[in-house]
């Protein structure tokens, strides 16, 4: 089992949240390539709405299924967040479930669209909570939360 870093716990924070960065950057890539190839958004009627919700967020999901589904499943671990040494488990330090891995990722998601929805740029204050969670004593996101789940030094 890993172990978090009790005595560093600054360091697994700014690693989490870098790995962040990383998977939203490789998210974001994967997403235009998609986008240019295929011509996803070209036409006036995507721009129609909710036409631009609806086709974003199901290439954001089939991206995200792409870059991470496998790696989550197998290792606790997002491309970031193997390069950068940490992985998800459950708070009892088993591996999280695939059940509860879909909860992590569908509950921020939802909650997004749901913002956006409501506040429109709701989302980014959404997304800001959510990561600012990071900073508590548990050093866990609302999504750790949603999951039982917490990010921990990988072995």
């Amino acid at each position: 089992m890993s172990k978090v870093w009790a005595n560093d716990s600054s360091r697994l924070r700014w690693r989490r949240l870098a790995a962040t960065a990383i998977d939203a950057l490789l998210l974001s890539v994967t997403a235009l390539l998609i986008m240019l190839v295929t011509g996803l958004m070209e036409t006036a009627d995507a721009y129609v709405w909710p036409q631009p919700l609806v086709r974003m967020t199901a290439l954001i999901v089939i991206c995200y299924l792409i870059l991470n589904a496998h790696g989550l499943l197998t290792r606790g671990q997002t491309p970031g967040k193997r390069m950068l040494g940490v992985r998800i488990e459950h708070v009892t330090g088993v591996p999280l479930s695939s059940a509860l891995h879909v909860v992590r990722t569908l509950g921020v998601v939802l909650l997004t669209i749901v913002a956006i929805f409501i506040a429109g740029g709701g989302a980014l204050i959404l997304f800001a909570v959510d990561v600012l969670f990071v900073f508590g004593a548990r050093e866990r996101c609302l999504h750790d939360y949603l999951a039982a789940s917490r990010v921990v030094k990988a072995d």
